[in-house]
């Protein structure tokens, strides 16, 4: 608990008073809204509403102290945002930034202990439990999202614990875990929409409990009744506003379905390979989970949902790493019983050998911790990346040499540009406007992460290459910073 939290915590000032991901400006806005017109209603629902009220709690404690402390007299005195173009923004108040991305880290946290739980409570080794909680504390996804005031953390924590509850279904079946685990799947479903699939972990929990008497048992039918009680009541939009939140569910569907740019096609691939660089050669100890037979049952229950939810998410033309988060920890968690599954097996063949276990348990150690090193160093980088301000050379290039008064034109994840000095155009994406055509531009910032996602898949955006080639005849660069996020600054006059 202790790495995992601290972990999530490095870093999570990232490089305030800016904001490079896209999506948390857009959370600070609707909270901020909420908190001032006292609304109820989010009126936006590409998401769903459950992160957002509990980052609104959050934010309006820290309204609350504020007032009482004289800090300000009204929410509406904190201009929390202000973006410049998509993943460039910029917040006067860090305090209210830093409460939301914290209340992530807890969550991020709580995932840790329900890793360490879970698999406390399937194999009652200390050991196995521990390995789980560490797997799932050092994961860079999990620790990377956990930084973040947006809304992947939170679905993975409630998928977990309606997995956890089914679990518990399985293994004693008493009413009150179907209505815990029916409530953390319809929190799970009121978090991201599409974790409602979590609902089959909890049917299969049921069917392996109950088998014939699947129908007949009347658990199953308080998990779905609760389940959808939570949704509605953490969602209460579909109740006093239908229209309006199923318009916000056929959007976010509509644009995972026709796609995203740079971000779209070959998607089980791509999950595949997120999985492989998050967990690396650790998943080939899944199987291994199988080999006692008194955990056969609990970690089938483990394996469905990420099974489920990968093949769902691949359907999709739209792929982000965040979509993985849910499917992540159960499978880390199986690789823990997976060790446990190792030292079964060498328990039960050298029983009277325990030099053989020993040697058996040594090297199983060592794969673990030889697999896992690539995943635990991408977590270490970025951890020390979130504390760099990637963008700090090129914003105070711009500063230096762009004269005042000059027209610039900006696209996405630039660095943000002094617009009471300067003319300031922003788009979306410099190679999908008219920008680089416009003959009273001075200077163009162009972004790997912007219009860059298109020169890396040139059979897929040709028309873009072809604008680029355009831009290089008429723009000439003169500078370039390297980094995470590079940015291009081009210029009319060389």
């Amino acid at each position: 608990m202790v790495l995992a939290l601290a972990l999530r915590m490095w870093g999570l000032l990232g490089p305030l008073p800016y904001i490079y991901h896209p999506d948390e400006p857009v959370t600070l806005g609707i909270v901020q809204t909420m908190v001032v017109d006292r609304d109820v209603n989010p009126h936006f629902f590409e998401w769903p509403s459950l992160p957002l009220y509990l980052q609104t709690a959050a934010f309006g404690g820290r309204v609350a102290v504020g007032m009482a402390t004289g800090e300000f007299e009204s929410a509406d005195q904190l201009s929390l945002v202000e973006q410049q173009s998509l993943g460039n923004s910029m917040t006067e108040d860090q305090v209210s930034v830093a409460l939301g991305r914290g209340l992530t880290a807890l969550f991020g946290v709580g995932i840790v202990i329900l890793a360490y739980a879970i698999a406390l409570g399937i194999t009652r080794r200390l050991w196995v439990a521990a390995l789980a909680g560490i797997l799932a504390g050092l994961e860079p996804l999990l620790v990377e999202n956990a930084r973040l005031l947006t809304n992947d953390t939170y679905p993975a924590f409630f998928a977990l614990l309606a997995i956890a509850m089914s679990l518990l279904i399985y293994r004693r079946g008493a009413l009150w875990q179907y209505a815990a685990a029916g409530a953390a799947a319809g929190a799970a479903a009121s978090s991201k929409y599409n974790i409602a699939l979590v609902v089959i972990v909890i049917a299969v929990a049921h069917l392996l409990r109950h088998r014939t008497r699947f129908f007949t048992e009347r658990g199953i039918y308080i998990a779905a009744g609760t389940s959808i009680g939570v949704f509605l009541a953490t969602s209460p939009a579909f109740v006093f506003a239908p229209a309006e939140a199923i318009h916000g569910v056929r959007t976010i569907a509509e644009h995972y379905r026709l796609g995203h740019p740079g971000a779209e096609g070959g998607s089980l691939g791509f999950y595949l390979t997120t999985l492989r660089a998050s967990a690396g050669w650790l998943l080939l100890m899944v199987p291994l989970a199988f080999v006692p037979i008194r955990q056969r049952a609990e970690a089938l229950i483990l394996l469905v949902y990420p099974v489920v939810h990968l093949l769902f998410a691949a359907r999709y033309a739209v792929r982000f790493t965040g979509t993985s988060l849910p499917a992540i920890t159960p499978l880390l968690i199986l690789v823990a019983l997976g060790a446990f599954g190792v030292w079964y097996l060498a328990d039960r063949f050298a029983p009277a050998r325990p030099g053989v276990r020993i040697a058996v348990l040594s090297a199983v150690a060592a794969f673990v911790i030889a697999a896992g090193w690539g995943p635990v160093q991408l977590t270490l980088s970025n951890g020390r990346a979130a504390q760099i301000d990637q963008r700090l050379e090129a914003r105070r290039w711009l500063e230096e040499n762009v004269e005042d008064g000059a027209a610039v034109g900006v696209e996405s994840y630039a660095p943000w540009v002094d617009a009471t000095r300067l003319d300031v155009d922003s788009v979306v994406f410099l190679l999908r406007s008219g920008l680089p055509a416009d003959p009273s531009l001075d200077h163009l910032v162009f972004t790997s992460t912007g219009s860059g996602r298109f020169l890396i898949a040139p059979d897929l955006y040709p028309k873009e290459v072809g604008r680029y080639g355009a831009l290089l005849e008429d723009w000439c660069e003169v500078a370039s910073f390297g980094g995470l996020q590079d940015v291009t600054v081009f210029s009319r006059s060389c």
